[in-house]
């Protein structure tokens, strides 16, 4: 079957006020948006991000520019009876329109979407990047009449800090936006589940029995279900909604002793299928041991393990990835220092610090062929800025 869709930003709906009205004479946008939450009026304290050098300081201004440019737009319910989705982070679309919906809110950005199409679905987009077609098997229903479900589609399927930056906000949201309107709690229905993410939904309240796992090799007609939007627009989060839910989360996340415990860790990607390696790491390891940090390696732990681990520790750095998230798990007032790439400056992570009331400092490495090289002096003064305020 070929589907042939003219493409809507979401955000752009949103801001125009068309969203949850007919946009054109269909059914698909009579039922899209039946509430919003407000707008995010949480202060956020820029000073949390610790300078220790000119380019902390750079960093630190770049932070500060872009959460108050970018809006914190409360999240939405959508109403998604009759919609199409496909593939792992759940394209949304309706055939009989020919409209489909891409935007943050919805599962990534304009570019991220156009890469998930085109890798998972073949799809081919017009150079205005209005359109798109892809073939595909005819729709078959996800869902039962009978009873409610919640879509969980977001990017990054199968990457842990994904789960804890999109998919835990989501199912907080989801739980409380039934409950409300329904009176009840409704399944759940995921695109794509990664063997862990079982830990998730059940710390989230949605057991296996719960939990349909679709096929990503499907077009599923959406019978009887809601989704919220996601609560982020790029590294700027909705920090009410995202505190509200990490805090639920953690208080629920069950905790198991894994024999490793510290107050200083150093979170190790060495064992890893290691993406952005550090090229002195042994040197690095050295130097924050000398400090009295424990290396770690968590994807080797459980989510109890690492729940465990990190809610006993007061100073924590690593390399930029998925792990420093657990930084969620800590007592208020811990320290985070990232090390990383001046090509990927990744401000979630101030999103995870500041909405649980921590510090957070940056260090950028020198790229080389095998991998970034940590000046080990300017480490040590992120250490020094972390320690200095705690």
């Amino acid at each position: 079957m070929l589907y042939d869709l003219e493409v809507f930003s979401f955000e752009g709906l949103r801001a125009a006020g068309l969203a949850g009205r007919p946009l054109r004479e269909a059914q698909a946008w009579r039922r899209m948006e039946v509430s919003t939450a407000p707008e995010d009026t949480l202060p956020v304290n820029f000073d949390n991000v610790r300078v220790f050098s000119p380019v902390s300081a750079q960093i630190r201004e770049e932070i500060a520019a872009v959460w108050t440019s970018v809006p914190r737009s409360g999240p939405s319910t959508l109403d998604l009876e009759g919609w199409c989705l496909a593939g792992r982070n759940g394209f949304l679309f309706n055939p009989e329109s020919g409209i489909a919906i891409i935007g943050q809110g919805l599962g990534g950005s304009p570019d991220y979407v156009r890469w998930h199409t085109e890798s998972a679905l073949g799809a081919v987009w017009s150079s205005d990047g209005r359109r798109l077609r892809f073939e595909g098997p005819g729709p078959v229903r996800a869902g039962a009449l009978e009873e409610w479900s919640c879509l969980l589609g977001m990017p990054g399927q199968d990457i842990y800090g994904h789960w804890l930056l999109d998919a835990v906000p989501r199912m907080h949201l989801a739980s409380e936006f039934f409950e409300a309107a329904i009176g009840t709690r409704a399944g759940m229905l995921t695109p794509f589940s990664p063997p862990w993410a079982r830990e998730f939904f059940e710390v989230m309240g949605y057991p296996p029995p719960r939990v349909t796992t679709l096929e990503e090799n499907k077009v599923y007609r959406l019978v009887s279900t809601l989704t919220p939007s996601i609560p982020k627009n790029g590294y700027v989060v909705h920090m009410q909604t995202c505190r509200d839910a990490w805090q639920a989360f953690r208080a629920a996340s069950p905790r198991k002793a894994s024999g490793l415990r510290g107050e200083r860790l150093y979170v190790s990607r060495r064992n890893w299928a290691v993406q952005r390696p550090i090229a002195n790491e042994e040197a690095v390891e050295a130097a924050l041991t000398a400090r009295g940090f424990l290396t770690v390696h968590p994807q080797s732990l459980s989510l109890a393990e690492q729940a465990e681990l990190f809610a006993r520790a007061r100073l924590i750095i690593g390399q930029d990835g998925s792990a420093l998230h657990n930084i969620l798990h800590a007592e208020a007032g811990a320290g985070l220092g990232v090390i990383g790439l001046p090509e990927r400056r990744n401000y979630w992570h101030f999103a995870f610090t500041e909405a649980m009331g921590h510090q957070v400092a940056f260090m950028e490495c020198l790229p080389g062929p095998g991998g970034m090289t940590a000046d080990i002096a300017e480490l040590n003064l992120m250490v020094d800025a972390l320690e200095a305020v705690r």
